[in-house]
């Protein structure tokens, strides 16, 4: 069972409460190396970052309503450059969802298993061009404000956010071994600090650190607000896929949306879990990659889109506009639900393993 303990936060700043805890926590769990989103100085680019010495943590900020790239996809580099020690690695639900994809599919390495994971409840991003002009004309805070209050209220997801977000299955990381709790949380008084469990708990000297734990009604009450919103990010899923209702009934209807596409794969080369289930359909020259049979290549591309975490890299990679999430959305649920699977669920087998 998950231990969820009270973080304060102090002139409304919840940032600086969380940059003073990972600060605490580093130097209580001995960490050695964190990749985290990083801003160095107020209207730059929000970037992951290696952060490898504690005073480089004031530049951490998991709370930018942005995101550039899936980290999930930098951990194995990352653990390889600073693996010797304990290292940590802070995640949005679609990036840790991801990495649990990826370990289903046997596709990290033990120091990548050992990280330390922090799961953050995501208030949905903005385009990173339209965050980035915003942080330049230093409104970048004010965003923010906007996200943490929609996060505190639960209202309805923007639409002017990037459409990964408004397609988001589950805001909330599943499986982290420390989740920062923000959403249907007060964030200009407290922070939600859950381990996953209570060996975690222990794991990590949480209760060293922040010693209060969050009465059980708030605890329910985020639980409720994540629901909630989960629910009218679905709808919203509905409707953008909704342009797509005959996507299977024929050849044409199945490739008008990808008119614009130049084939130039940055959307395969921005997934996390791309493993060239595509390369043989994609081959030039009349051959095959492998000479594989059409169909078990279609299998390939089932079993890959089931695993979808609705980062939105790919969109984000297109340089021609393609609606490429809501088209992937639209696949991958369809999948899914034919296959009872959910997507980053760490409890949940892969549905077409036989034990």
């Amino acid at each position: 069972m998950s231990v969820a303990r009270l973080l304060p936060v102090t002139d409304g700043d919840p940032l600086r409460a969380l940059q003073e805890f990972l600060s605490a926590w580093w130097e209580r769990n001995e960490i050695q190396a964190m990749l985290a989103p990083t801003q160095v100085k107020p209207g730059s680019a929000v970037r992951v970052e290696a952060i490898v010495r504690r005073d480089e943590l004031d530049c951490v900020d998991p709370l930018a309503p942005v995101i550039s790239g899936n980290a999930a996809s930098l951990l194995d580099e990352f653990s390889r450059e600073h693996g010797t020690g304990k290292i940590a690695v802070v995640l949005r639900p679609c990036e840790l969802r991801a990495l649990v994809e990826m370990r289903k599919r046997k596709r990290t390495t033990p120091a990548v298993d050992a990280t330390e994971v922090i799961g953050v409840d995501c208030l949905c991003c903005y385009p990173a061009g339209e965050y980035l002009r915003k942080a330049r004309e230093g409104q970048a805070g004010s965003l923010l404000k906007e996200n943490l209050e929609y996060a505190s209220e639960g209202g309805l997801t923007p639409e002017r956010l990037r459409t990964a977000c408004q397609l988001c299955d589950w805001p909330a990381p599943v499986g982290a071994d420390l989740a920062i709790g923000l959403l249907g949380v007060d964030t200009n008084t407290q922070l939600f600090l859950i381990a996953r469990d209570e060996s975690t708990d222990l794991k990590i000297h949480l209760a060293e650190i922040v010693p209060a734990r969050v009465p059980e009604d708030a605890v329910v009450r985020r639980e409720m607000a994540i629901a909630a919103i989960s629910e009218k990010r679905a709808r919203q899923r509905d409707r953008l896929t909704g342009s797509f209702p005959n996507l299977f009934a024929d050849l044409g209807s199945a490739l008008s949306p990808f008119v614009n596409c130049s084939l130039c794969g940055d959307c395969l080369q921005a997934c996390p879990l791309y493993h060239g289930e595509l390369a043989g359909m994609l081959a030039t020259g009349g051959m095959r990659e492998g000479r594989r049979p059409v169909l078990a290549e279609l299998v390939e591309l089932a079993r890959w889109l089931s695993s979808c975490s609705g980062c939105g890299s790919c969109e984000d990679a297109c340089p021609q506009d393609v609606p490429v999430m809501a088209l992937v959305s639209c696949l991958s649920h369809r999948i899914r639900d034919g296959l009872h699977y959910r997507a980053g669920d760490p409890d949940q087998p892969l549905p077409w393993l036989v034990s």
